[in-house]
Order: structure tokens, then C-alpha cells, then sequence
């Protein structure tokens, strides 16, 4: 990822523990609860979990891939504009991620970046 940053022209990330933390939570709680979404079936975002994380942020975002594999979650992630937007975008200086497994073998990926 950061490598991609830096061919763009943008400063790479630094992993976070916070958003980390956030990531896997995120992560769990879809396999947990089966769903696929920036939203909780009860209409929590990602920014409400970083807040209740204890994040500090102005500004935020998230990626988030299903797939078999670390190599094609990269690939799709990449592949659609709005995820690679947020991958590039120069106001993110920090990142967490995580990943969880579904009870099929479907791998659950979480980017969570901020500022």
C-alpha cells in the first residue's frame, strides 16, 4: 500500500493501534454478526467506532473486501476507484487493519485509516 502512495506522489501510512483495535473489530463483528457493510445491521459507521475507540481523527475512512485470499481483497480493493481513492488520499496518515474469518473460509478485511 505504501508503495502505491509513494509512486502516486503521497507520504506513506503508519499503522496505528487504535485503528487497529477499531479494524478488528470492525472485522469480527461482520463475521460475528454475517453481514457485509461500512454499516452495522443496527446503523453503526466506522466513524462511530472509531469514536467510541478512543481514535482521534478530522478526518476518516474505511476499506473493507470479502474474498478468499489477502492477494485478491488487494486486488479488488485497488481495482474499485473509491477504495483506491482512500487508499491515496493525502489527508490519511494513519492506518489500521485487521482481518477475520468467516465459518466458510471467506476472509474479512478492514482498512481503517485516519489522519
Amino acid at each position: 500500500m505504501n508503495d502505491e502512495r509513494r509512486t502516486a506522489g503521497v507520504p506513506g501510512l503508519q499503522s496505528d493501534a487504535c485503528l487497529g483495535a477499531v479494524a478488528n473489530e470492525r472485522a469480527q463483528d461482520m463475521v460475528q454478526r454475517n453481514y457485509f457493510s461500512h454499516f452495522t445491521p443496527t446503523g453503526l459507521s466506522p466513524w462511530d467506532y472509531l469514536r467510541a475507540g478512543g481514535c482521534r481523527f478530522h478526518y476518516a475512512g474505511e476499506n473493507i473486501a470479502e474474498a478468499d485470499d489477502e492477494n485478491t481483497a488487494l486486488t479488488e480493493l485497488w481495482n474499485s476507484s473509491p477504495h483506491r481513492e482512500n487508499t491515496l488520499d493525502v489527508h490519511y496518515t494513519k492506518i489500521g487493519i485487521a482481518v477475520a474469518t468467516r465459518p466458510d473460509g471467506t476472509e474479512v478485511f478492514v482498512e481503517d485509516f485516519s489522519d
